[in-house]
């Protein structure tokens, strides 16, 4: 868990081609997510994961006030130790999905568990409720298990260079941020070479139908005063 939020909270970049600077990231009082990395609550908030769902005026309205909420939540983070941060997150969590199943129909529920899936990358093979239906052998689950791993490597690495680049450096940081989307779809494509044609078309159907992952940087999530 707090690999993970340091992770998400280090890949910030200014409003350029290539933009991973999540709502209100001038507030020192809310956690940092990258746009990849960013809690439920601000996924289904991004614009483009909203026109993906094809939300209605009013569901927009409710997912503003569901942001909302999330940011009081989490008001306060930089003051707290880690296990209150955690319980922060939790309680977080419980409400967003409570919140989502009243705001969404049960087929953009399913679009943005996938699309969750999707930015995750091939760490999602961690998860046994994820991969349960694809009944991988033990050797197929040690692999997997192993490439997810060096994916999740991989991916503090190049969150651990970008906060040695300068704020101001647009290029190598869009650079940076072009490399995790690339590791996300290299780490896909090595997934599906270790599964059987059948097990494959599952994998597919686990993680639905692609979504542009860019846009995720290149939009910010809607954010409305």
């Amino acid at each position: 868990m707090r690999f993970l939020l340091a992770l998400f909270a280090a890949l910030l970049l200014p409003c350029t081609p290539v933009n991973v600077g999540a709502a209100q990231a001038d507030d020192k009082d809310l956690p940092h997510w990258t746009a990849i990395g960013v809690p439920i609550f601000l996924l289904v908030a991004n614009a483009a994961v909203q026109d993906e769902l094809r939300l209605s005026i009013k569901q927009r309205t409710e997912v503003i006030g569901l942001v909302k909420e999330a940011e009081e939540i989490y008001r306060g983070w930089s003051k707290l130790d880690w296990n209150l941060r955690d319980q922060k997150i939790v309680t977080e969590q419980m409400m967003t999905s409570n919140r989502l199943a009243k705001i969404l129909g049960r087929e953009q529920l399913k679009r943005l568990e996938q699309i969750d899936r999707q930015r995750r990358g091939p760490v999602i093979v961690m998860d046994d409720s994820v991969v349960a239906p694809l009944r991988l052998t033990r050797e197929q689950r040690q692999k997997l298990e192993l490439l997810a791993d060096r994916n999740r490597g991989g991916q503090e690495s190049l969150i651990l260079q970008l906060a040695k680049t300068d704020p101001k450096d647009n290029p190598t940081r869009q650079k940076f941020a072009e490399g995790l989307l690339k590791l996300l779809a290299d780490g896909c494509v090595k997934v599906e070479a270790e599964l059987s044609d059948e097990q494959r078309k599952v994998w597919r159907s686990i993680r639905g139908k692609p979504f542009d992952l860019g846009l995720l940087f290149r939009s910010r999530p809607v954010v409305v005063d």
